[in-house]
Formats: C-alpha cells, sequence, structure tokens
C-alpha cells in the first residue's frame, strides 16, 4: 500500500512539474522567491551583431508594446535569452512600444537592458524621449506616409 501510495505521489509530482515547465511563466528569484510572473508577449522585429572586448555580441529590437514595465522587459529579457540557440558574449534589447518606432521615432521607446559583462544582469535604460514626445513623433510619421501615399 504504501508503495502504491508513493508512486501515485510522484506520479503527480512528475506531472505537476512537466506542466509548470511548459508554462509562460518566469521566477523572479531577485525580488520574491515564492513570486511567479507572466511574460508579456513580444515580437522580434531585428538584430544586429556588435563587438565588444574583441567577441561577437549581439542586439535585438523587440516590439513588447507601451505599457510595458521593466519587470515586463527584465523577464522578456531572460526568456529571449534563454530560448536563444546561439551563445554571444554580451546581450543587448532595445524594447519599441510599435515596430514601426524604429523608423518614425529613431530611437527605442520603451527601454533598453544592456549587458555590461557576462556575469551582470542587465542594465535597464528608459527611452530619451516622453511619452507625449513619441506621441507626436508617431503622428508626424504618420502624416508623412499620408502624404507620401497621395
Amino acid at each position: 500500500m504504501k508503495k502504491t501510495l508513493c508512486f501515485a505521489l510522484a506520479l503527480v509530482f512528475s506531472v505537476s512539474l512537466t506542466a509548470c515547465g511548459q508554462s509562460n511563466t518566469s521566477i523572479d528569484l531577485a525580488n520574491s522567491p515564492a513570486e511567479i510572473q507572466e511574460i508579456p508577449t513580444y515580437d522580434l522585429i531585428d538584430r544586429d551583431a556588435y563587438y565588444r572586448d574583441g567577441k561577437e555580441c549581439m542586439g535585438y529590437r523587440i516590439e513588447i508594446g507601451d505599457s510595458a514595465t521593466e519587470d515586463d522587459m527584465r523577464a522578456v529579457f531572460n526568456d529571449f535569452i534563454s530560448s536563444s540557440s546561439y551563445s554571444y558574449h554580451l546581450y543587448t534589447i532595445w524594447f519599441y512600444g510599435l515596430a514601426s518606432d524604429i523608423s518614425d521615432v529613431g530611437g527605442y521607446t520603451v527601454g533598453m537592458l544592456e549587458q555590461t559583462s557576462p556575469d551582470q544582469d542587465p542594465v535597464f535604460t528608459p527611452p530619451s524621449y516622453d511619452r507625449d514626445t513619441i506621441e507626436t513623433m508617431r503622428a508626424l510619421a504618420s502624416a508623412e506616409h499620408d502624404i507620401d501615399n497621395l
């Protein structure tokens, strides 16, 4: 009876771990060991290689939406980098509210996470422009696109 009970509990535990491993969550151990954070939806726009310390690094441009927080960006950074099949010396991710912000605004519009050394957490840098300026630049770009399409 004890063997059957142990086997049943082991099976339930195994299934639970498998289900947890397939979820879209990350555990942020820096804030709270028990805190589980959902990984927001994001899309890769493009990427660029760069070199630091004579080693190849990779920068990614990701669309995440205007309402993303620094915690959201960190969750995406960890998810994206851990799922990469390549290993680079350092990583940088520039986050954009909209993919068109690359050309319309000219810089990241939500934030940037940049590794400065392989053994450290990435450093967060907020966008150079405030939300009103970004919206104005988007509107101007949209009007310019409308004129070009006449």
